[in-house]
């Protein structure tokens, strides 16, 4: 095994905007080709006051995204927490506050898939995961169903 930077090895990323002999890729691009496109784009967003919400633009890439899917119906939302929220409301048939539901996560996941749940009024039960996958353990999952879930 090679021996790690700090103790005077090739460091992984080197000094001064190179990585390994090269330099590193400036994010966002920018340069004379996608200037004139990218500013195009953003005074379109800005300017039209709409920034932030629903605008004609999420619109066409939401039909676009939808026609690549082969669905008839879909949403552009803000987060994934806005999404799982959505999805939520829609497998209850209501807003969440109030339905006493519980909603099984896995104990390895990301903080919103649990939170998001709590926030809408649910009661969350996590269940293991699988080491080998990191999936829901299918025996533990199906131990953790119960009336509410």
């Amino acid at each position: 095994m090679a021996e790690i930077g700090l103790d005077g090895g090739a460091p992984v990323r080197g000094t001064r905007s190179t990585r390994r002999g090269r330099r590193w890729t400036r994010w966002p691009i920018v340069n004379e080709e996608t200037w004139p496109i990218q500013r195009d784009i953003f005074g379109e967003i800005y300017l039209s006051g709409t920034e932030g919400l629903p605008g004609p633009r999420a619109k066409r890439f939401a039909d676009s995204y939808n026609a690549y899917l082969g669905t008839s119906h879909g949403l552009m939302t803000t987060s994934g927490s806005t999404a799982l929220k959505l999805a939520f409301c829609a497998v209850t048939g209501t807003d969440g506050l109030g339905y006493n539901g519980e909603v099984i996560v896995p104990n390895y996941t990301f903080i919103a898939s649990a939170h998001t749940a709590w926030e809408m009024g649910f009661s969350v039960r996590f269940v293991d995961v699988e080491p080998d996958t990191g999936c829901m353990d299918p025996d533990a999952l199906e131990a953790a169903i119960g009336p509410n879930t």
